[in-house]
């Protein structure tokens, strides 16, 4: 169980920890927004990304019980590569929170790619690179170095794994993708 406490910031700054005042952000709009910023990440890992992360409310702040916060449609702190305490309330900007998420993803892509010794993404690299943003570059290091980069693998090895739906989520665009849509490869 988890000591998190939610929170959603207000137009006046203030905080409220009411689900209700969580803003969302569309899905047209998201789609849109990776596909002007990123040539790179598909628009089916950032709508998953969003939905896992915060439930698509851009206004979303979480404290973990260190004191550690994340902001943003996707969760990011200043312990994400390039994000400085002071950046952070930049996120709750959602056009700029995807901006910025698809460049830190970038970065983290070249590097699974480089651990997976690949020249191009496979469907599987979204699944692995949710794994990297939720559990650190070095969990997704160490099962790509121990098993390889199969996600099927990785559920029948992990079934009970928390990560699971979000990254088979982050290859499809999860429940919140548009039907008849074209999914990136």
């Amino acid at each position: 169980m988890s000591n998190r406490k939610e929170e959603y910031v207000l137009a006046d700054g203030k905080r409220s920890t009411h689900r209700h005042d969580a803003v969302l952000v569309s899905i047209r709009k998201l789609i849109g927004w990776t596909l002007a910023h990123s040539a790179r990440i598909p628009p089916q890992y950032i709508v998953a990304s969003a939905e896992h992360e915060a439930g698509c409310a851009y206004n979303e702040v979480d404290t973990e019980s260190d004191g550690y916060e994340s902001w943003g449609l996707f969760q990011v702190g200043d312990r994400d590569p390039g994000f400085a305490k002071a950046m952070l309330p930049l996120q709750l900007d959602p056009e700029c929170a995807v901006r910025s998420f698809v460049k830190l993803q970038e970065g983290r892509l070249d590097d699974l790619l480089k651990e997976a010794k690949l020249s191009a993404p496979t469907p599987d690299c979204w699944f692995y690179l949710a794994l990297w943003h939720n559990q650190g570059p070095g969990a997704g290091r160490k099962t790509i170095q121990r098993y390889g980069l199969d996600a099927k693998a990785y559920v029948a090895r992990n079934p009970e794994a928390r990560i699971n739906k979000y990254g088979l989520d982050c290859m499809t665009g999860g429940d919140m993708w548009p039907a008849g849509w074209k999914i990136s490869a």
